[in-house]
């Protein structure tokens, strides 16, 4: 006890407090953390190392009676620490020392399982379909529906916040039923996972789907306004719109836009229709004749674009019209015949093989074949009455041969090859035509690369070979049965 009283003070003063807290050093600021205060907030004198023990076991006294104390026993399996070794004799001699025998006994004299409501509910409440998979009325009466569904009433006291069972069997059974419902419950959570799983990218797929044809939605009236704004004044536009550029339409609207461009087609050719005269508009049905015929490819340069001036000798752009007029008056009262609708000049194939200038006149009723340069009518060569024209080949390549196929004739068919190859079209055209309208009858046209013909009752064949552009139209024979039309390319 010597010194007692100076050791219990153990008295370290605010200035040395206030110099350790005032150094550079973390860890001793931490330690003195009281000098931070200043020397006028300090007025009492610093506690004893007996009073400081003090205070600090009245605050653990204070803490640990708050809490609620639970025992752990450790029972030690053997006293060498290895894993794999039990002493039965030593795990009796801790059980029995603890007192564990007593307490076991205890809690099976009276209830050996208690458990707060709250908790037994959450635990079993997959027991009771009363409960399960929400209790939104009182713990105590949700704990008291899994005991009627279980049938363990006999087994069971209800408390007011715990509930008590006698038996451990009643527990183990409870335990064993709830390990049965968990693949149940298991099998529920995975089916509900994956069901908002499937929602989920249902949404997902349904929005974009939605995103996908409001988008389309928007591209497609974008694109018709951008016809619209393009074609909004065709109406006054010297060629209704011919040379407008259609803007690129989306992939879906392609065919959509194929038919828009038929219909513009149509419109078109209507709006140009109206402004032609009568003499254009009989000008535009003859082509529509031929377009059958020789359009899409069928045949090639058949004189589309070229005018077709039908009785052309007769014309005053013909150094020889005074002649050619003043000869075919002479046939109009000779034969009565005053509707000559074509002519043209060419080469006629002979019986021989030979090619001979002519002059070729179709009229309502007949085709007339005159010589050249006097356009004179052989008297053994009469007007050939259209009633026995057949039908009329042409060449798809575009050559001026024609053939007309002739019916109850002796000599056989006409051969002969126009100087001006574009208006082999016309010809077939206007025979087509008058034939049909004055007979009621079609004849058969036939586009190939060679032609056959009949010459007095023996067929032969005609084929064509282009030449410069400065060859003469000519027929040449290659064979007794076969004859080559050069023309000039």
């Amino acid at each position: 006890v010597v010194g007692f009283i100076e050791k219990n003070k153990d008295t370290l003063f605010q200035d040395l407090k206030r110099l350790l807290y005032g150094c550079d050093r973390q860890m001793l600021k931490d330690l003195w953390p009281e000098g931070a205060k200043s020397e006028s907030e300090v007025t009492k004198r610093p506690h004893s190392t007996a009073t400081g023990f003090k205070i600090s076991m009245a605050t653990l006294v204070e803490t640990l009676s708050c809490k609620e104390p639970h025992y752990v026993r450790c029972i030690k399996p053997n006293a060498t620490k290895s894993a794999a070794e039990f002493d039965t004799d030593l795990v009796t001699h801790q059980v029995r020392y603890l007192g564990l025998m007593e307490n076991v006994r205890v809690r099976r004299a009276g209830y050996s399982y208690r458990q707060q409501h709250d908790l037994f509910l959450q635990r079993y409440k997959m027991l009771s379909a009363e409960t399960w998979p929400r209790w939104k009325k009182d713990n105590k009466d949700g704990c008291q529906a899994i005991v009627n569904a279980q049938k363990i009433n006999g087994e069971v006291t209800n408390g007011k916040t715990k509930i008590f069972i006698k038996r451990p069997n009643t527990v183990f059974t409870l335990e064993q039923k709830r390990l049965d419902e968990l693949p149940r419950m298991a099998t529920i959570i995975q089916t509900a996972w994956r069901g908002w799983l499937a929602r989920k990218f249902f949404r997902r797929v349904r929005a974009a789907v939605f995103i996908k044809i409001r988008y389309k939605s928007y591209r497609n009236r974008l694109f018709f306004r951008k016809v619209q704004e393009t074609f909004r004044d065709v109406r006054l536009l010297p060629d209704f719109g011919e040379s407008l550029v259609w803007p690129q339409p989306p992939l879906v609207l392609q065919q959509a836009v194929e038919m828009m461009k038929k219909v513009f087609t149509i419109w078109r050719a209507r709006m140009v229709i109206k402004k032609l005269t009568p003499a254009e508009m009989a000008h535009v049905k003859a082509k529509m004749v031929a377009v059958e015929f020789c359009g899409g490819g069928k045949m090639a340069n058949w004189g589309v674009a070229a005018s077709w001036p039908g009785n052309a000798l007769a014309l005053t752009t013909n150094p020889l019209c005074a002649k050619f007029n003043e000869q075919v008056a002479g046939l109009k009262s000779q034969f009565v015949d005053t509707s000559f609708v074509y002519s043209a000049t060419g080469e006629k194939l002979g019986r021989n093989m030979k090619a001979s200038s002519r002059a070729y006149i179709l009229s309502e009723t007949s085709l007339y074949r005159l010589e050249l340069p006097e356009f004179v009518m052989n008297k053994k060569k009469p007007p050939l009455s259209l009633q026995t024209v057949a039908g009329i080949s042409l060449f798809k390549s575009g050559a001026p041969g024609v053939v007309i196929h002739l019916k109850d004739n002796p000599e056989g068919d006409m051969v002969f090859a126009l100087n001006d190859g574009r208006r082999v079209a016309e010809l077939l055209s206007t025979l087509y035509s008058i034939i049909l309208r004055k007979q009621g009858r079609k004849i058969k046209v036939t586009v190939a690369t060679e032609l056959t013909y009949a010459v007095e009752g023996k067929n032969r064949t005609l084929d064509a070979e282009a030449a410069a552009s400065d060859t003469q139209l000519t027929f040449k024979k290659v064979s007794a049965t076969k004859a080559t039309l050069v023309w000039p390319q």
